[in-house]
């Protein structure tokens, strides 16, 4: 079965097993155009980028055959597994969490802690991952170690001006030790997180693990502040059991099969020695507690049933006034945060902090927001000049991105390249951060139906194993083998004239340049098409 691509009319098929596979288990599955291609066995062109954009998909995938497609997955769901096991760690919880909710954010933060490795030579191994892996012979023995290992004690906690403080304290101690911490802003992050229920990722590293707060409701009528303060901690036990996956949990519940992880943060936060000491005869008197404690009321009514302090009857009554005084609070109005503060909150404090130890860090978080494929630097690449017997105006150029970004703004404006060369609509729009975009616009070489049918032919020649030319984990491999296309099509195009003119691809990719000497085109660097310039 397939699936028509419609392009200004014309109709190119691609395989409906590959569209399924690349959309069903990506953000973009939701969307309607993709239900409505599924019904109508046909989308647009600019409909299908669209999926691919919001899945972090490269569309040329599409136009692959379906082994190729499975292989790249597999690839993909293999890296992402590296960070976190694909079942979900559930306290007291049947929530799950599928990978295709959270796969950007993870993506995300694995490539922030590669980043950190990359640039950072004084990071060591880190002493809070596996901390517990053996745990004590108590909760309380655990939390001890744990508390220590962290430099954090009960009594700073309780100290706190209150529980936005306390929770500012874990992350400064957790991120002290090099376990990073990452808050939900969305709109400012890779993904929206709408419709999933969870508390959280524990992301695995040996150096610089990540744990990631899920905000939101989580369906347990819990303020939220004491909720995240709780919730934090559980994640830092979980770093320290050597537990990575998605996390959820139900502050409400306290049955017999709660996990020892519970038990550890309710020692850490709640220890059983303070709470005997502490005035829980009333709700009011629970609620004050938390407040001393710097968690929900909620968790103050579980931990004290935990512990046998109150009765379940009781417990029950309790639980259900403060769900109906949650349900029914004054709700504050929601304000935007300012930008620079939701990157640095999604971010983690220490990634964002801009440290004089390592200034290379910031160097390439700098180069990071750069559009894919915009090296900063021309690779060392052998000399593949065109061997001209004819005039430079029977040359024609397709200028890939690594190359039209080294090409400075006069040499883009000059009549040569106005005149002889063409830039792929894919590279334009990797471009569109450029000054003189819009001026770039008119050179723009056009994806058309035909391209399109020829990207099918340059896709069966990719092995399956491959992703130097597309790569779907890194959401590498939009603008690449479409030049390739391009090319082609401008190639064949002159195949009916007499004196048609001679295709170049500008590039400074090796893949690209290998895969368009396959397909018969020349190739120039952009160091040499800059001596062809003049300029």
């Amino acid at each position: 079965m397939q699936i028509d691509v419609v392009l200004n009319g014309a109709r190119t098929p691609i395989a409906r097993s590959a569209f399924v596979a690349l959309l069903e288990n990506s953000v973009a599955s939701d969307r309607v155009p993709f239900t409505r291609a599924l019904e109508r066995a046909e989308i647009s062109f600019a409909d299908l980028k669209s999926l691919a954009r919001v899945g972090d998909i490269p569309y040329s995938l599409f136009f692959a055959p379906l082994p190729l497609v499975d292989a790249q997955i597999k690839a993909k769901s293999k890296k992402l597994l590296q960070g976190l096991t694909k079942q979900t760690f559930s306290l007291n919880s049947r929530e799950t969490v599928e990978l295709c909710d959270i796969e950007l954010i993870v993506k995300d933060l694995l490539r922030k802690q590669e980043l950190l490795k990359k640039n950072d030579d004084t990071l060591g191994n880190n002493r809070i991952v596996g901390l517990l892996r053996r745990p004590d012979t108590s909760a309380e023995g655990d939390a001890e170690e744990l508390l220590g290992a962290l430099e954090l004690t009960q009594a700073a906690l309780r100290s706190a001006r209150n529980k936005s403080a306390a929770l500012e304290l874990i992350i400064a101690r957790l991120e002290a030790n090099q376990v990073l911490v990452s808050q939900s802003v969305n709109n400012f992050m890779p993904q929206r997180l709408q419709g999933v229920k969870f508390s959280g990722i524990t992301v695995k590293d040996r150096k610089v693990p990540y744990i990631f707060l899920a905000g939101g409701e989580h369906g347990d009528f819990q303020e939220p502040l004491g909720r995240r303060v709780f919730t934090l901690t559980l994640m830092s036990v979980l770093v320290a059991r050597g537990i990575f996956a998605p996390v959820t949990y139900d502050g409400r519940s306290a049955g017999s099969d709660v996990r020892r992880e519970y038990d550890v943060v309710g020692e850490m936060l709640m220890p059983e020695a303070e709470m005997k000491r502490t005035d829980i005869g009333s709700l009011g008197a629970m609620k004050e507690a938390a407040d001393l404690f710097k968690v929900t009321p909620t968790a103050m009514v579980v931990r004290s049933l935990r512990l046998g302090m109150v009765g379940r009857d009781l417990a029950h009554t309790h639980m259900e006034e403060l769900a109906h005084e949650y349900t029914n609070r004054e709700q504050p109005p929601m304000r935007q945060p300012k930008p620079v503060n939701a990157i640095r909150k999604y971010n983690g404090r220490e990634f964002s902090r801009q440290d004089a130890r390592c200034p290379r860090l910031w160097q390439a978080v700098r180069a990071s927001v750069l559009p894919r494929g915009m090296p900063q630097q021309p690779q060392a690449l052998p000399d593949r000049r065109v061997q001209r017997s004819a005039p430079l105006s029977d040359f024609s150029y397709l200028i890939d991105s690594n190359a039209l970004s080294k090409l400075t703004q006069e040499q883009r404006a000059s009549d040569f390249f106005r005149e002889n060369c063409r830039v792929p609509n894919e590279v334009l729009f990797e471009a569109r951060w450029f000054p003189d975009i819009e001026g770039l616009r008119g050179n723009e070489f056009p994806t058309t139906g035909s391209v399109l049918e020829i990207l099918i032919e340059v896709m069966k020649t990719v092995p399956i194993d491959d992703t130097t030319l597309v790569d779907l984990y890194a959401n590498r491999g939009n603008a690449d083998p479409l030049i390739v296309a391009c090319a082609v099509d401008g190639m064949r195009a002159n195949e009916w004239q007499l004196f048609g003119p001679t295709w170049v691809v500008v590039t400074n990719d090796t893949a690209v340049q290998a895969k368009v000497e396959e397909f018969g085109v020349e190739v120039l660097t952009s160091a040499e098409f800059a001596v062809v310039l003049g300029i």
